[in-house]
């Protein structure tokens, strides 16, 4: 029996639990699922321990929202469901569509997790679960892992009052505007009990406190609505999931403030792995090499680019200067530098350090270019 805290969690009427396992995810691998063929993610570091942060980058289609998903997979429960709904629902996973259509082909994803520290592998095909969750957390599974997305609408505020201070911790950390609990006057002087009852237990409304005008919560623009959206369903959980996806890590966060959420978010959550996707190769340079930054496009890359991932790092900054020099009055000449810049991140490079000289110097001409055309107009 696990131990018991104070605060326990209802499961359904007949089921009880004193607190929910730590489930952690340490490695996942596809075959023949969605736009993997043959391929695993590792969520350790260095010394072996699981990451509790891993982000996925890439551009559209390659893969990022796919694994989010597939761990949420992992922790479906497909009781109640018969074989042919099963099959019927997952097939449309599987890679390739002629096979798909003959119903000769399938796919595989294994996963070892850990529960409490103990290691288990599970895994899913077609049909279902091959290797089955282990007891402690099979009648929990959709308690185990949460997914969040930041593109949701609001149509109306509700958090918990005990929530506040998270909520507020998070939204100040994205933003940048302070925020307050807003008590409105109709509200206060209203005789319903069920009304103060209400009041009682959530926040209805807050301010945003902005550099030239302070707003009310339903004032916020709708990017800022979906992120209140998010975070408040998240804290309004009975329970504080394990494993939290987020997909679209960057959509409507500034990417200076990257770092400022992910801090806030492991301060709140400080028991969950968290899991997420960006499109922005700018979040990576945010997060640092150690934060668990999985870049999807080495899967297709050749074997050179696979060895050396360093190398996406200078075609990203390339790209990055070919849209300033678009941009300026710059000799055509150094837009084909950049681009046989680029080759060259493709191909052995067998001076190394001339190729470093190369780029520096490239760099610093286009920097030099755009802030002469930026202070001067020229």
């Amino acid at each position: 029996m696990v131990k018991k805290t104070n605060e326990p969690l209802i499961i359904n009427p007949d089921f009880q639990i004193d607190r929910l396992p730590e489930v952690r995810v340490k490695s996942i691998s596809f075959k023949n699922y969605k736009a993997f063929e043959n391929c695993t993610f590792d969520f350790v570091d260095q010394d072996n321990k699981i990451r509790e942060f891993s982000c996925f980058i890439g551009p559209m289609g390659s893969g990022k929202s796919t694994t989010l998903y597939a761990i949420q997979l992992l922790f479906y429960n497909f009781e109640g469901y018969d074989k042919s709904r099963i099959e019927n629902q997952l097939s449309k996973s599987i890679r390739h569509i002629e096979a798909r259509n003959k119903g000769k082909s399938n796919f595989l994803i294994t996963a070892k997790i850990t529960i409490d520290g103990k290691l288990h592998t599970i895994s899913i095909d077609k049909n279902g679960f091959k290797r089955k969750h282990p007891k402690e957390i099979k009648d929990l599974l959709y308690r185990i892992c949460y997914l969040s997305k930041l593109d949701q609408d609001l149509n109306k505020f509700q958090l918990k009052r005990d929530k506040w201070d998270k909520f507020k911790e998070l939204f100040e950390s994205v933003t940048g505007y302070t925020i307050e609990e807003y008590a409105n006057p109709f509200f206060d002087n209203s005789n319903d009990p069920h009304l103060s009852e209400l009041l009682k237990n959530y926040v209805l409304d807050f301010l945003v406190k902005k550099k030239y005008e302070t707003i009310h919560a339903k004032e916020c623009s709708d990017g800022e609505k979906k992120i209140i959206k998010s975070f408040s369903t998240m804290l309004n959980l009975e329970y504080t999931p394990p494993i939290i996806l987020i997909d679209n890590f960057e959509m409507h966060v500034h990417r200076f403030r990257h770092m400022v959420l992910l801090e806030s978010l492991r301060k709140c959550y400080p028991t969950s792995q968290i899991f997420s996707t960006t499109h922005s190769h700018s979040i990576s340079k945010v997060l640092g090499e150690n934060a668990g930054v999985y870049d999807m496009r080495l899967l297709r890359e050749n074997s050179t680019v696979k060895k050396e991932p360093w190398r996406l790092k200078i075609v990203d900054e390339i790209d990055d200067c070919i849209i300033k020099l678009k941009s300026t009055e710059s000799d055509p000449k150094l837009l084909t530098e950049a681009k046989s810049i680029q080759k060259k991140c493709y191909a052995p490079i067998k001076d190394l350090q001339k190729f470093k000289l190369e780029v520096t110097r490239f760099l610093g001409k286009v920097s030099e270019l755009f802030v002469r055309d930026i202070c001067y107009g020229k």
